[in-house]
């Protein structure tokens, strides 16, 4: 009779994989889990929820069970032409590779930036909608949806840029293209 163990690996200082009803013998595994000692970030589960075994990527939430934010930063000029203020930033790509891409204002609750809700925002110039799955097959937590009115000639932080909201929609910016739908419907 095989005899199953649990093993718990480090990646680095912070990062772990956990396997547990490991089977030496046959070659076999329980459950895989991957995740930091601080709970930051995420976790990656192999799950059985579905009845077939795939991988599960789960939010860490804080205490309103929330993972983060998605804000459109929404500007209108003299002529009445809305833009979004989009931030460029890196990701990795189907390929695996490093790629640049533009997006909405985003973070997470574990992510150091912060809200991007730009601080002395008034009130009445933030449009809360309602919270959204990033991707709801894969990826578990809610993140909160915003719009945030700005003055049109309001600075731009260092990375961002001005974008037509039709540009925007040929961004692969799936998450903000959510909330600008959203919007839309609201207005």
């Amino acid at each position: 009779m095989s005899k199953k163990k649990d093993l718990m690996l480090k990646i680095d200082s912070q990062w772990r994989v956990k396997l547990t009803g490991v089977d030496l013998e046959k070659e076999t595994v329980d459950d895989i889990l991957i995740d930091r000692e601080d709970g930051k970030f995420f976790k990656m589960v192999l799950t059985r929820a579905l009845g077939y075994i795939f991988p599960m990527f789960f939010e860490t939430l804080n205490k309103n069970e929330k993972a983060g934010t998605v804000c459109l930063l929404v500007r209108v000029d003299d002529n009445g032409n809305q833009f979004v203020v989009v931030e460029n930033k890196n990701y990795i790509n189907y390929k695996g590779e490093k790629s640049p891409c533009v997006r909405a204002c985003r973070s997470s609750i574990s992510a150091p930036e912060g809200s991007p809700i730009p601080a002395g925002t008034k009130k009445d110039n933030i449009l809360h909608l309602h919270p959204i799955e990033i991707n709801n097959m894969r990826l578990a937590g809610p993140v909160e949806t915003y719009v945030v009115f700005q003055p049109f000639n309001f600075p731009l932080e260092a990375g961002q840029q001005l974008m037509s909201l039709k540009d925007f929609t040929k961004t692969d910016d799936c998450p903000g293209q959510a909330v600008l739908l959203q919007y839309l419907l609201n207005q």
